[in-house]
């Protein structure tokens, strides 16, 4: 199983994880395996992650500046941590079944 933290250090991971959890991923978006996002910082950043065909792990993109280097960015790994979460909740009878009600139920009481 691939495991993406791999690709970045400590620091960075801890950077993006930070950013994921204060809600600055936004639009994030799965289409035929590639995973879109912007992430706010004092400007927006657009992130790609796209499969590899031949191997495990990702195409990543960024367009900050550190990214344009070839580094691995904060910005990246912040839309990492918001693929998983999306994962584990599409994958979660509960995840479903809270979105539907979220969906469907408003305004009602339970």
């Amino acid at each position: 199983m691939y495991d993406w933290k791999m690709q970045f250090s400590k620091h960075t991971l801890e950077q993006g994880r930070t950013y994921y959890e204060q809600g600055k991923v936004i639009d994030l978006e799965e289409k035929e395996g590639v995973w879109t996002a912007g992430v706010l910082e004092k400007q927006r950043y657009d992130v790609r992650l796209s499969p590899r065909k031949e191997k495990e792990g990702y195409l990543m993109s960024c367009r900050c500046p550190m990214a344009s280097s070839g580094a691995k960015c904060k910005h990246m790994a912040a839309v990492f941590y918001a693929m998983e979460d999306r994962k584990k909740e599409q994958s979660s009878p509960e995840g479903g079944q809270e979105q539907s009600a979220a969906a469907g139920g408003e305004g009602q009481e339970q």
